[in-house]
């Protein structure tokens, strides 16, 4: 089994609460995070030089952005990768959905509560599906404002549209109920007055923030959620034996910090983390690899993860924006997929909702 594992992203790892007007985000509605496991990376780099060969492909370094017109290069790439018997891991995430997540688990179902609670994760799942797809643009912006803002008043303000919306959703069922009752709870609890450290304070009902490399506050990183997910899906993998792998992210300042600091919380905290208990991932770390970033251009291993990372985010955003419109990627997807053994943790999770899903045709993991 491998012990080297190489991490790429596409998708903009941006925050999610600064994202551009009308929850656009500048076109890049979905983020993808790969994970690929590769020890003999020599050979791997000589095999991959004879196919740029023989489909006469001279890049110096693989870039999922710039193999769009090479589509059988990049399905012999990926039939080299399960001939190589390589583990995949990836991630694909749903930003709209993402942020309706972290709104529901923060100001619907505050203190989470109903994690590790079936019934509980069933209404999360449902709340958080009814929102990312139902709710309008302001009752998102409330919360990006709060975010970015943070204030009694803001919180008070987004929990308000949150639950007017719920309120006069129609036609009315019982998750707009759900919705304009847990908004009111919330504000019924929070205390205007209290400061940022009260367990009744403002702080409460918005996600904890990370720094970023120059001391500002980010939100909602789909690039964190993603590698704490990957590195519980090889916590599974390696029966809770991680402690020999070495783990290689793409050089990214931007969240460098913030991915050490979340491996450090899954790893200190493991009681805690042990709670989520997703059925294609372990949360309970046993041990902890070692987080290395490496430039791209030196990398092989990167390179496949870029490939695959930008080959999925760009298959599932031309469905995101056009679900009717031709799918030039879909024989691509498709060998991703099939490497696929969710019972050890290896294939694609999304993060989505049922909607895009069905859009694509695509089972979960």
């Amino acid at each position: 089994m491998a012990t080297h594992y190489f991490f790429d992203e596409s998708g903009n790892a941006g925050d999610l609460a600064r994202t551009t007007p009308g929850l656009t985000f500048a076109d890049q509605p979905i983020f993808s995070l790969a994970a690929v496991g590769l020890d003999d990376a020599p050979t791997m780099r000589h095999a991959v030089g004879e196919l740029k060969a023989k489909h006469k492909v001279a890049l110096p370094e693989l870039k999922a952005s710039r193999l769009h017109d090479r589509p059988a290069f990049v399905l012999d790439l990926l039939d080299l990768i399960a001939a190589s018997r390589l583990p995949v891991l990836v991630e694909v995430v749903e930003k709209r959905f993402m942020i309706a997540i972290h709104l529901v688990n923060h100001q619907l179902l505050t203190g989470g509560h109903h994690i590790g609670d079936p019934v509980g994760e069933q209404l999360g799942r449902a709340l958080a599906e009814f929102v990312g797809q139902a709710a309008p643009d302001r009752v998102f912006e409330g919360f990006i404002t709060a975010c970015i803002d943070p204030s009694a008043i803001t919180v008070m303000r987004s929990l308000t549209g949150l639950r007017d919306w719920g309120a006069a959703f129609r036609p009315a069922f019982q998750l707009s109920e759900f919705v304009a009752h847990l908004a009111q709870l919330a504000l019924d609890e929070l205390e205007p007055d209290a400061g940022p450290d009260d367990p009744y304070g403002y702080p409460r009902f918005l996600p904890v923030p990370d720094a970023g490399p120059s001391g500002k506050m980010m939100w909602m990183l789909p690039a964190l959620s993603c590698f704490t997910n990957l590195y519980g899906r090889l916590n599974l993998l390696h029966r809770q034996r991680v402690g020999g792998l070495i783990l290689v992210h793409d050089d990214q300042r931007y969240v460098e910090g913030a991915l050490r600091d979340g491996k450090a919380t899954m790893e200190t905290l493991q009681e805690q983390m042990a709670r989520f208990r997703p059925r294609f991932a372990s949360y309970n770390m046993a041990e902890a690899a070692t987080l290395e970033f490496r430039r791209s251009a030196d990398e092989i291993g990167l390179q496949l993860a870029d490939v695959i990372a930008g080959t999925v985010a760009r298959h599932m955003r031309g469905v995101a924006l056009d679900p009717r419109a031709p799918r030039p990627l879909q024989p691509a997807l498709d060998r991703i997929l099939d490497l696929a053994d969710p019972g050890r943790g290896l294939g694609v999770n999304f993060v989505a909702t049922d909607r895009l899903l069905a859009w694509a045709r695509i089972a979960t993991l």
